[in-house]
């Protein structure tokens, strides 16, 4: 009987999020000079939508969005995207064709950013290089906002210099996994190669305060370290190529306790008290509670409207 409940309970709770997304009232924006940017692909477009509307609903203001896509997405995707927000899409095939042209100097980049076997992951690169905006705040799609982010209010509000950034600590991890591969391979490379922002780094919300800070030079260079490595082909590559060319500049650190990220199952049920988060990141096996917590998401706030 508690298996029959269970089912029924999911499949309202799949009816919900598949269908709330088209009566999720529009954030549009006319502002200019500071917005979102993102990677946008079809099986994470109903957590694009939900994801940029509980950042608007919490901050209390609306912005404009731009995003990259991983070629994919349909023109009936976009056209639902439109409905919501105010956005400028970057299509796959001429975001290539921008990158070959803007980076041809820059070999080792462009080998991996053009080679077909390393991971879509690749295409975050674009939406940070290609972004329209003197400040921009970087947010993937598997991420929601519970509460007023107010140190992204402050930076948005506020003339700060520095870059806005997360990290995922091993603290709520178990024991066991907390030297997985990838982890210790950035441990490594912050010690013999070149530091990083940190070794626990989690790109899934990213504030740039200005495009000087993406250095595509020391990019490259990376990239040329990564090759000997083969950490070229890693899932994480990207992150952490961007956690080494922020190493050297101005950052803060958003509070873990309130930006969580967690990457298991059991790391998510360990989540600090609920009263204190503001966002979330569902990183690896913690997507199985996205669709969960969109849902409790949208009769907290009646669709992202109650005041």
């Amino acid at each position: 009987m508690l298996g029959i409940k269970t089912r029924i309970k999911k499949q309202i709770e799949e009816f919900i999020f598949n269908r709330s997304i088209y009566k999720i009232p529009s954030f549009f924006s006319d502002v200019k000079k500071v917005g979102v940017s993102t990677l946008i692909y079809k099986s994470g477009l109903k957590m694009t939508i939900y994801s940029l509307s509980s950042l608007f609903y919490s901050l209390g203001m609306t912005l404009p969005v731009f995003a990259v896509e991983d070629g994919t997405v349909k023109e009936s995707d976009i056209n639902l995207l439109k409905k919501h927000f105010s956005i400028t899409i970057l299509r796959n095939k001429d975001a290539t064709k921008l990158i070959e042209e803007k980076f041809k100097f820059y070999k080792a980049f462009l080998r991996y950013r053009l080679n077909k076997k390393t991971p879509f992951t690749k295409y975050k690169l674009d939406a940070l290089l290609f972004s329209p905006f003197n400040k921009t705040l970087f947010l993937e799609a598997d991420t929601l906002f519970f509460k007023k982010p107010s140190a992204l209010d402050e930076w948005f509000r506020k003339k700060s210099a520095q870059v806005l950034f997360l990290e995922h600590p091993r603290a709520y991890l178990a024991a066991q996994e907390r030297d997985e591969p990838d982890y210790t391979i950035r441990v490594l490379i912050d010690i013999y190669y070149r530091k990083l922002v940190s070794p626990s780094f989690n790109a899934g919300l990213l504030g740039i305060p200005n495009r000087k800070v993406i250095n595509v030079k020391l990019l490259n260079e990376v990239f040329q370290q990564f090759e000997r490595l083969s950490y070229n082909r890693s899932y994480f590559a990207e992150e952490t190529s961007v956690s080494i060319i922020l190493s050297g500049v101005s950052k803060f650190k958003l509070n873990y306790q309130q930006y969580f990220c967690p990457a298991t199952h059991g790391e998510y049920l360990q989540m600090p008290p609920r009263k204190n988060i503001k966002f979330v990141h569902y990183i690896g096996e913690s997507k199985i509670f996205y669709k969960k917590d969109v849902v409790d998401l949208i009769k907290k706030t009646k669709l992202f409207t109650k005041l």
